[in-house]
């Protein structure tokens, strides 16, 4: 299967599981902002009784920080529901089978001859058996060596190395991704 049939794969699952996540954020977003908005709404009104017209300057100043605040305080809030998002759509697509499925298809679209490497949580099942089951080639070789990735695999040829891990893939997918959930997620 092609690198643009396990992206969609993988775009299909992260959007499902997206939308699935979003109304129970955008419900946490609005009370979080809710309780926020009133939090400063109530800072500012009893500054403003106190300060008076002598403080009007400092009164703006304060004004002018507290909004930003607000707003850092927000994107804050907001960039970490996009990485929970973010986390949970990874742990579902670790521990499912989906996963495998991928691991093979890529295995499929491996014309060169060189050596694999996988994390050790992954060796126990990516064995030689596994690559001879799922590759064009007969001299793929799993490496002994583990490496510290969070799944997928590194293959090493004599003349390049190619990044199939998952750290790799969805790094791409969440800078491809992001702009979109955050969006769908707080379009006002």
């Amino acid at each position: 299967m092609s690198l643009k049939r396990i992206k969609n794969s993988i775009l299909t699952d992260a959007k499902k599981e997206a939308e699935r996540i979003v109304e129970d954020a955008k419900e946490r977003l609005q009370e979080k902002v809710r309780d926020e908005k009133s939090k400063i709404e109530e800072g500012l009104k009893e500054k403003y009784t106190r300060l008076g017209k002598k403080l009007e300057e400092d009164k703006k100043r304060e004004l002018i920080e507290q909004r930003t605040n607000y707003r850092m305080g927000l994107l804050g809030i907001k960039n970490n529901i996009i990485e929970e998002i973010f986390k949970k759509a990874e742990e579902k697509f670790i521990s499912d089978e989906q996963y495998w499925r991928s691991m093979e298809k890529w295995l499929k679209d491996i014309n060169d001859a060189g050596q694999i490497l996988v994390n050790t949580r992954d060796s126990k099942r990516f064995n030689s058996e596994f690559i001879n089951k799922n590759s064009k080639k007969d001299n793929l070789v799993l490496d002994k060596k583990n490496i510290d990735i969070k799944g997928g695999f590194i293959l090493r040829t004599a003349r390049f190395e190619i990044d199939n891990t998952l750290d790799t893939i969805l790094s791409n997918l969440r800078i491809e991704l992001a702009p979109l959930i955050a969006r769908e997620l707080f379009s006002e």
